[in-house]
């Protein structure tokens, strides 16, 4: 398959980061919904409806959010997904979504879903990533990996810690972000 990326020519609109597409002659995959070449991290198909195809792997049932995959792909390959249709989907199912392409705080997600279809079953194997590769926030470093399913190997302790199971909730808020330490 091809990709070409679309960008505007220069001396185009006087923004930092004017729009953008990718044009893929195997349709839209989740790939062209994630890349962005702006380190602010919005897709270049903000507000726009796509359908895509991904593979499972997390459910409402268990992260309490949809996050589907792109087969075969070690970066710009996940996405959360929001809607109606989502509640009965299984880890593993490979599923075809139509919906919004969003951007909230930063995150990339499609919302109003409004078709989820069953494509078969897949397998996504998890991305393993040193804990050091999100030490701290950079877009080169991280963006990449946004709604992938990772594991993170500890460089400088033999395991892991959570530091706080839901440092985000509304009953005891928190500026750290943090959920971890090695």
């Amino acid at each position: 398959p091809s990709h070409d990326m679309v960008l505007p020519v220069p001396g185009g609109p006087s923004n930092n980061n004017p729009l953008f597409y990718i044009v893929d002659d195997n349709g839209t995959s989740i790939y062209d919904t994630q890349y962005t070449p702006y380190s602010d991290g919005n897709s270049g198909l903000r507000d726009l409806t796509v359908t895509v195809t991904g593979v499972v792997t997390a459910t409402a049932n268990d992260l309490g959010y949809v996050f589907i995959q792109q087969e075969n792909k070690s970066a710009w390959a996940g996405i959360m997904c929001i809607g109606t249709g989502l509640s009965t989907v299984t880890q593993g199912q490979k599923i075809t979504v139509t919906g919004t392409v969003k951007e909230d705080f930063g995150m990339t997600r499609l919302e109003n879903i409004s078709s989820v279809t069953q494509a078969g079953t897949g397998t996504i194997t998890p991305l393993q990533l040193k804990d050091t590769t999100f030490t701290t926030y950079n877009y080169t470093g991280n963006e990449s990996y946004e709604g992938m399913l990772v594991t993170i190997l500890p460089v400088s302790g033999p395991k892991l810690k959570v530091v706080d199971w839901n440092c985000d909730n509304s009953v005891t808020p928190t500026t750290n972000f943090g959920e971890w330490v090695s």
